[in-house]
């Protein structure tokens, strides 16, 4: 999946409906990497490359250049592009991709390829990313001075950095309830547990289902719910909280379904059920 990593809002973390525990320890010797939410800060200082200068590329110091790019958490094997709106004249500009490591340092270029800029208005780049997972890369684009081609004397005008995270390919969770049995004047509370090793994405919607004596079958409750739409992120080792209308709910077996996904892989998901008893 192409993807640029997306900044959730997040607000219901802070409310008292949903809220994070502590980290497990089970995860505190050996952490998965995790992919920061503001992973475009300080990537020059971290990799070693050049800092966007805005003469070429567009961005707050300037530049007339728009872009698009891959970035963010992808899966193996997926395609990587960049299209460049406009070229810089008489530059040329250089894409790579690099394999780093979980301190952001190179360990191997994966694919390079250089472009004169008067080809045509547009530049376009493209390449896959290899077949591995738990695997960091770096997409970088550079536009190089004239000198280029003349060993060790050529200028970087400006340079654009993405990195690329492809974690494991694997969802693990669960779910639990704060009791089994329950009044509709009691207060249903459950937690979703991510036991890693990937990030994951879930929000406030949920099912209910009643289970039907005569039939033997599950079916969705009769009752009306409202949810708002913001994501809710959950790092390995966390869990959140969340709080459940059940006044409304008569005597019976019920199940509650949530899904989850890992965070930039909706293809990676998981349904959990967890039952109860009103009494």
């Amino acid at each position: 999946m192409q993807a640029m990593l997306v900044l959730l809002v997040c607000a219901a973390l802070a409310s008292t409906d949903v809220s994070f525990l502590k980290q497990y320890p089970n995860f505190e010797n050996n952490p998965p990497f995790i992919l920061p939410v503001n992973f475009g800060e300080d990537l020059d200082k971290k990799t070693g490359y050049g800092s966007p200068s805005g003469q070429w590329f567009r961005s707050a110091k300037g530049g007339h250049i728009g872009y698009s790019m891959s970035g963010g958490v992808m899966r193996p094997g997926d395609p990587v592009y960049v299209l460049l709106n406009d070229n810089p004249a008489n530059q040329k500009v250089r894409f790579r991709l690099s394999k780093l490591n979980k301190e952001y340092k190179t360990l191997s270029i994966i694919d390079e390829q250089s472009t004169s800029s008067d080809v045509s208005k547009q530049i376009r780049y493209s390449t896959k990313l290899p077949e591995e997972q738990d695997a960091l890369y770096l997409l970088s684009i550079e536009v190089l001075s004239p000198n280029y081609g003349i060993e060790d004397n050529y200028e970087i005008e400006d340079t654009l950095l993405a990195p690329i995270h492809v974690p494991k390919q694997e969802i693990k969770s669960s779910i639990t309830l704060n009791k089994h049995s329950y009044t509709n004047q009691d207060q249903l509370k459950l937690k979703i547990t991510n036991q890693g090793p990937t990030v994951l994405l879930t929000g406030l919607p949920y099912k209910l289902q009643k289970y039907n004596t005569s039939t033997s079958k599950w079916e969705n409750a009769n009752i009306f719910r409202q949810f708002t739409l913001q994501g809710i992120r959950l790092e390995p080792g966390k869990s959140y909280e969340q709080k459940i209308k059940i006044d409304d709910l008569d005597k019976g077996r019920y199940r509650i379904i949530k899904n989850v996904t890992v965070l930039e892989i909706s293809e990676l998901k998981q349904t959990l059920i967890a039952e109860f008893e009103i009494e």
